[in-house]
């Protein structure tokens, strides 16, 4: 089942269109633009709740090969921040930001970008937030869930350096927190055709609270667990390193992460401010582009008890709420052939702004 917060009249003419790697999709033709409402999901019946449609990709989804190469973006602050790129000399841009404690290797951002480099003319970039590559940052500072300034910087570059090429957007879960804050911050400067958000977090307090609780205190064992190896391995210019030991020993939740050292460490005054600051529900408003949302409510890592109200929503953004589908999971197909479903909503949605889609 699919709550769709795009509603359109019964008097639009309705479309069929089939690519060589989706489904059946439906088109529908509204203010004389085209765009997809959605494509059919199906739950896979053998994953029955959002637990184990979050677990069962990370784990049993294979990593595919494609052609690719690397690159170092040097950060205007003497920083970097390190990408990995589909191996093409030139086409339009999809760039990829991963999750909480994600990379460029993460299982979601693999799958896409073999789907991108085999059935497209697309370039694709996926980008290890700053302190999420293989190597020790330069600075003391780290991604956070609002930091939008790294990837203006990239997505700036990129348009520099082919400006006549087209450039979309795909976030997932933080990723996809930031992406909404970076639409809303640029308004009608976007340089991203559309962008597109799956379970990303509208409330970064909300969240943190909810994984505090019953069984979700498992996910947030494994990402604090990985964020102070991350910190006590990638951050190397910590004045005191018995000092940090000290401070992340004491550390036991994300919230309390985000009260003693994230917030703090980027600047802000308090918890609240870097809440408030950093949450996309304060920017759906001021989105002007094509933007795609996709989440479920049995997510069991983010908080969607307050969904943002339709009608405070920009006609661009196109929301899509789900029953079933988990975290970055919305697996369907059988346990012989499993399907990562949600690959084909996000082909099917940059198709529609992306020229030179898919091979014929």
């Amino acid at each position: 089942m699919i709550i769709s917060y795009k509603n359109f009249s019964k008097n639009n003419t309705k479309y069929s269109a089939k690519l060589n790697f989706l489904t059946k999709v439906t088109i529908v033709a509204k203010e004389s633009r085209m765009e997809f409402n959605h494509i059919e999901y199906t739950p896979s019946w053998w994953l029955p709740n959002g637990h184990l449609q979050t677990i069962f990709p990370t784990l049993y989804l294979e990593k595919k090969a494609f052609p690719k190469k690397t690159e170092r973006f040097e950060l205007p602050d003497g920083d970097f921040m390190d990408g990995v790129w589909t191996n093409k000399s030139s086409g339009p841009t999809v760039i990829l930001l991963h999750g909480l404690q994600g990379s460029t290797d993460s299982h979601y951002i693999n799958s896409l970008m073999h789907y991108i480099y085999y059935e497209t003319n697309w370039n694709a970039l996926a980008l290890n937030l700053r302190g999420c590559s293989h190597e020790k940052q330069r600075l003391f500072r780290q991604y956070y869930s609002g930091d939008t300034e790294d990837i203006k910087f990239v997505l700036n570059l990129i348009k520099q350096r082919n400006p006549n090429e087209p450039v979309a957007m795909v976030g997932y879960s933080l990723g996809g927190n930031i992406l909404l804050k970076l639409f809303g911050e640029l308004k009608y400067h976007n340089l991203c055709e559309t962008g597109i958000a799956v379970s990303p977090p509208f409330d970064i307090q909300a969240t943190a609270i909810k994984i505090q609780h019953g069984v979700n205190r498992l996910y947030q064992k494994i990402f604090l667990d990985d964020i102070k190896q991350s910190i006590r391995s990638k951050f190397k210019s910590y004045p005191d390193n018995n000092v940090l030991e000290k401070q992340l020993e004491k550390i036991t939740s994300l919230a309390d992460l985000d009260k003693k050292f994230t917030a703090p460490m980027h600047g802000y005054q308090s918890v609240a401010e870097y809440y408030e600051d950093c949450s996309s529900k304060n920017y759906l408003h001021a989105i002007r582009k094509p933007t795609l949302v996709v989440i479920a409510k049995d997510d069991p890592i983010i908080c969607y008890k307050q969904i943002p109200n339709a009608n405070n929503l920009p006609e661009c953004i196109t929301f899509e709420v789900h029953e079933n589908g988990g975290h970055v999971g919305f697996m369907s197909g059988t346990v012989q052939e499993p399907d990562f479903w949600i690959n084909k909503r996000v082909m099917a949605h940059l198709s529609q702004y992306l020229p030179l889609g898919v091979h014929s």
